[in-house]
């Protein structure tokens, strides 16, 4: 689901939250906290010929397939916002809605992919190589939306706490 959609499931209580990079057009009475920064990695099958490119750029990105998310998400958007605003059109050959799926499709040769860097596991996905692309693209930070009146429950803050330990009992009262 895109963001949206995820924010309103949370607004209407159908989810206790969600964590998202994008917080453009928040609907009132949901809190947004910022977590951490956004990396992002460039993943390719194991012996692809960017691996051997001393510096990978955008343009050299933009010579090989493209697989990543649908035209909804606002990593999709980012992604191709970074490749126009230098000039670039990549060529997505395969759009899906899952990072497991993405990857699947990118073990199988049939393209390179730019995602958030902890989707890579490197004992799991042992058949991709990952390089550090955050550089190449727009900073963006992820964070957890919830419900203003969530905020005070325990398994909430609980949770909070687990995903950004910056996050005290008394930074989250006040967010």
């Amino acid at each position: 689901k895109h963001e949206e959609e995820l924010w309103q499931l949370v607004k209407n209580g159908e989810a206790d939250l969600a964590i998202t990079t994008d917080t453009k057009g928040l609907a009132k009475g949901l809190v947004y906290i910022h977590c951490f920064p956004m990396k992002r990695s460039l993943l390719a099958p194991v012996n692809h010929p960017i691996l051997k490119l001393r510096s990978i750029s955008l343009e050299a990105i933009a010579n090989y397939p493209l697989v990543t998310f649908h035209e909804q998400s606002s990593g999709r958007k980012r992604l191709m916002q970074a490749f126009r605003v230098l000039g670039y059109t990549p060529n997505v050959t395969i759009a899906a809605e899952d990072e497991d799926v993405i990857k699947a499709f990118v073990e199988e040769g049939l393209g390179l992919t730019i995602l958030a860097s902890i989707a890579y596991n490197k004992k799991r996905d042992v058949k991709l190589r990952v390089v550090d692309v955050t550089a190449l693209l727009e900073p963006s930070t992820t964070g957890i939306i919830v419900r203003k009146s969530m905020v005070a429950h325990e398994p909430i803050r609980a949770f909070i706490k687990a995903f950004a330990p910056k996050w005290t009992p008394d930074l989250i009262d006040q967010a």
